[in-house]
């Protein structure tokens, strides 16, 4: 090496010299250009890893929240499910979004709008995986922005409900109106929940034998002041003195938690408690009866005192405060509660 640099010119080592550096300079340029694309491209993937660990992460954190809404929908279908289930299901969320407050217990808030009453509706079986469930609903004089609020209820209620028909009547008289609403409730078959478990009272007005009257007397008839019953009957209460009483006595154990619905309609003064059968003590205050005469659903809730065993309870337990006072009494169900 050192023959051949001392054979050359002055001139050509400088030349030799230059390109030695031009060409170490291009190894490193192509070796640092390698690197640093090499480096943009770990950076590049390491963002992407970053982001999707975020969105997994997001996703993660919404999954308790999305399972609880998709379970809440779910327990609204079964297969199992008859015409008649699906039909009390259907007339107990009514009832409930016509509230002020629909996560009150009823009877505890004024209603948004009334329904006097529900008819049965018209089943269909799509045979396609699904029935639908067809109901009109009639609601007398009221505003229409209380009628709007209802309405938007309806089409956000997790019973997958379907307005098909909304017609409405405006007074000569006045701003208010009258309006028939027309809903169809979708039920999809297919695996759900467990079903909860029967109610431990059912009395659908058909009959008497499970109420106990003292000043008032017990009849089954088939409308409520002119309007047809729903199911076709009803129990109506004719009190004979001041303090008459109609109940039921049921044994319930001692620290569940139960809850009763029922129908009522009355022009009276009335109330609706839940007591003891033995001790006379009340588990609730009473409840003030709407005496409109139309047909309104009541919701109470209450925890039968005691640690354990069996106690006689009164539910419901209803006073006519006037002698002649008629009270007309239907679907009264008792369940048990989650706690």
């Amino acid at each position: 090496m050192n023959n051949i640099l001392q054979r050359l010119s002055p001139r050509e080592r400088g030349l030799a010299l230059a390109v030695a550096v031009l060409v170490s300079a291009a190894v490193v340029f192509t070796v640092v250009q390698r690197a640093t694309n090499h480096l943009r491209v770990l950076d590049a993937e390491i963002d992407q890893l970053e982001n999707r660990l975020i969105t997994c992460a997001e996703l993660e954190a919404r999954s308790t929240s999305v399972e609880q809404a998709y379970a809440a929908v779910a327990a609204q279908h079964s297969s199992a499910w008859t015409e008649t289930e699906i039909h009390n299901r259907l007339r107990d969320e009514i009832y409930r979004l016509a509230q002020e407050d629909p996560d009150s217990s009823s009877g505890a808030s004024r209603n948004l709008v009334d329904i006097p009453s529900l008819h049965q509706g018209v089943f269909r079986d799509t045979g396609q995986g699904y029935r639908e469930y067809q109901l009109s609903i009639s609601i007398p004089m009221t505003d229409m922005f209380s009628v709007l609020r209802f309405l938007t209820r309806l089409q956000n209620s997790e019973q997958s409900l379907r307005v098909d028909e909304f017609e409405f009547a405006r007074s000569p008289e006045g701003p208010q109106i009258a309006a028939t609403i027309v809903i169809t409730r979708t039920v999809i078959d297919g695996p759900t929940q467990a079903e909860p478990e029967s109610p431990l009272l059912d009395a659908d007005g058909s009959g008497t034998d499970l109420f106990t009257a003292d000043q008032a007397e017990l009849a089954i008839v088939s409308d409520v002041n002119g309007i047809t019953a729903e199911g076709g009957s009803c129990v109506k209460a004719t009190g004979t003195g001041d303090e008459a009483t109609v109940s039921i006595t049921q044994q319930l154990q001692a620290g569940t938690l139960y809850e009763l619905t029922l129908d009522l309609a009355t022009t009276a003064q009335t109330s609706l408690a839940i007591k003891d059968a033995d001790t006379d003590t009340p588990y609730e205050s009473p409840i003030e009866i709407k005496s409109d005469g139309s047909v309104h659903r009541y919701r109470v809730s209450f925890k039968v005192t005691g640690d354990s065993g069996p106690r006689r309870v009164c539910v419901p337990y209803i006073k006519l405060l006037t002698s002649g006072a008629k009270l007309y009494i239907d679907n009264v169900r008792l369940s048990e509660a989650a706690l």
